[in-house]
């Protein structure tokens, strides 16, 4: 019997380094349901294969669901009143709940707390949070740095992001089998 699924030319190393590669590109990209950094994904994607392309409009009806507003995001931190930030969006985009709306405010910690999101049984992680559907915004963190937050301390709180009348870009690719 034929082996349709030999490995024998296979170079794993060097596909290891190339997924590798492709990996350190690919997780800075804020991505969600639509958005520029959905489409960034599909442009640096489309090197290793190409798909097809779908934009479906916000608003638009599909079976039971909605198409969202489309989110993007330029910026978020939360600073101390020496301005230094304790959570930054630039060091990684998990830090802001997807779909987040815009604020830029002054508010104390014990007002701020509701908003944020944390994992206590694993200190060092930062949980992955979404609001789409809620018009609500927030910050997810390591409980660390949660830690940090005082009650009576003042913080500025901004989230530079925009949900507008947009799409979410679908893409696929359809991989032809072969008869045995």
């Amino acid at each position: 019997m034929k082996n349709y699924y030999s490995t024998a030319n296979i170079n794993f190393a060097e596909m290891e380094k190339e997924a590798a590669k492709l990996l350190k590109e690919l997780f800075p990209l804020c991505r969600s349901l639509s958005g520029n950094g959905v489409r960034k994904t599909y442009d640096i994607l489309k090197n290793v294969t190409d798909f097809n392309l779908t934009e479906i409009p916000s608003g638009k009806k599909v079976f039971s669901w909605t198409i969202p507003p489309e989110w993007n995001i330029k910026d978020a931190f939360i600073a101390d009143k020496e301005k230094i930030k304790i959570v930054d969006f630039k060091n990684n985009n998990l830090h802001v709940i997807n779909y987040s709306i815009p604020i830029d405010t002054m508010i104390t910690g014990k007002e701020l707390k509701p908003h944020l999101f944390t994992l206590p049984e694993l200190p060092e992680a930062i949980p992955y949070r979404t609001t789409y559907y809620k018009r609500d915004w927030g910050f997810c963190l390591c409980y660390k740095d949660y830690q940090k937050i005082n009650d009576s301390e003042i913080y500025r709180v901004k989230i530079d992001s925009a949900l507008t009348k947009g799409s979410m870009t679908m893409g696929d690719y359809i991989v032809r089998g072969t008869n045995f």
